[in-house]
């Protein structure tokens, strides 16, 4: 699917329909953001979560195929088995750049080479917090460690993203000092925002881009948790304010609440930003599903974009409008992102629900049976607490066509 960028997509067309005060914000936006998906790495690092080699080569594979044209695809380090993988990601040909996490350490950066990466994020926090309790290193440390291992990588012919994790906890001043220094004596491509325990705030995302910016002029990466629910809306904030990059995962998945999604993410830069990300959306469904199936995570029905409910109508009082035009109940149409409308039988079901499943299902029934035929639903639905499928449905039409016919009604 060609992607809908901005020049060309107008508040209503054949496939969406908009909100009018959209027009309203038109803030500079990018033309093009490059979505990095972390799925191979972060999202593996959800408790519980293990991904074999083989779905994570064929994730990779799907992935490539529906445009990104970033992966990043674990972190070597933790194990020969994930090295392994790695590699095999790596050097399958895929037109992605491929990027690996690592450490600040020497040993780390020569692992991503023999691995055939393509880039390295090294990860090191400079936030008080961190430092204190967990490296036990200064800020001079860090500096002076990020700025030897920077040119190493470089050298070496990788890409380089510093990756202060916990930015959006580290005092500005220090930030700033980090980012002045490591950009003037190291050497980085870009630089990342991380919202490691997703404490941040859309505004003090967006004024956090513009201190990084200011300090270095390097492009901005936002990689967010989604501790408070924030992070697809963090995620729009950072771009707006002036980052280049958004780093997300399928489904969300991550550590703890985690990250933002990356179909939410996708499908609202192209829809409603109309920022071109290079993505087919129609394929984000099919993603979604693999990775729900590979982590044994299971999507919430109510998901945005890919849950089984995304586009579901059961209530009357939605699906009599939403036959005459579907913009009346839902934004754009299922199939931009490869989904289908639905329309669920149950208790809150109306006439026109029962009249169109008739059709579905090749059945007929006169007005006052489908009045009777809607009672039964409504009963079995409120009976079992669950809707009525296509097959129960039959037998209820079936039954009630049946006996009315006999009593000549």
């Amino acid at each position: 699917m060609k992607p809908v960028t901005r020049k060309s997509r107008p508040l209503i067309a054949e496939k969406w329909h908009l909100s009018q005060y959209d027009a309203k914000d038109r803030k500079s936006r990018p033309r093009f953001v490059l979505i990095t998906d972390c799925t191979l790495r972060e999202g593996e690092q959800a408790p519980g979560v293990v991904m074999s080699p083989t779905e994570k080569l064929k994730l990779a594979r799907e992935l490539d195929a529906a445009g990104f044209r970033e992966l990043e695809v674990g972190m070597p380090s933790i194990s020969d088995e994930e090295a392994e993988t790695v590699e095999s990601i790596c050097r399958a040909g895929l037109e992605a750049h491929t990027v690996v996490l690592c450490r600040a350490i020497r040993s780390d950066i020569e692992l991503a080479v023999r691995c055939g990466a393509r880039g390295v994020s090294l990860s090191l926090p400079v936030s008080q917090l961190q430092l204190e309790h967990k490296l036990h290193m200064t800020v001079d440390q860090v500096i002076e460690r990020v700025i030897s291992l920077s040119n190493i990588a470089h050298g070496w012919g990788l890409t380089v993203t510093l990756s202060p994790s916990d930015t959006t906890r580290t005092d500005e001043q220090v930030l700033v000092r980090y980012l002045t220094e490591v950009s003037r004596h190291g050497h980085a491509d870009r630089v990342r925002l991380v919202d490691t325990v997703g404490a941040a705030t859309p505004g003090a995302i967006a004024y956090l881009v513009r201190v990084m910016k200011g300090a270095a002029d390097l492009p901005v990466e936002i990689h967010v948790h989604d501790d408070f629910g924030l992070a697809t809306a963090n995620t729009f904030a950072g771009i707006l304010a002036g980052a280049e990059v958004a780093s997300t995962t399928i489904n969300g998945v991550g550590e703890r609440s985690g990250n933002a999604a990356t179909e939410e993410v996708v499908a609202g830069l192209e829809l409603l930003y109309g920022i071109d990300t290079g993505i087919d959306m129609t394929r984000l469904l099919a993603l979604s599903q693999m990775v729900e199936a590979s982590t044994g995570f299971s999507v919430q029905p109510h998901k945005a974009i890919v849950g089984r409910n995304a586009f579901a109508q059961e209530a009357g009082l939605v699906v009599g409008g939403f036959v005459n035009n579907p913009f009346t109940a839902i934004p754009y149409m299922p199939e931009l992102v490869g989904q289908e409308s639905r329309i669920v039988l149950g208790k809150k079901s109306g006439i026109a629900s029962v009249a169109i499943k008739l059709r579905e299902l090749g059945l007929s029934a006169t007005d006052g049976q489908m009045d009777a035929i809607l009672v039964k639903v409504k009963e079995s639905a409120q009976a079992h607490k669950r809707p009525v499928g296509d097959t129960e449905f039959a037998a209820i039409a079936g039954a009630v066509v049946g006996d009315l016919r006999e009593k000549g009604r």
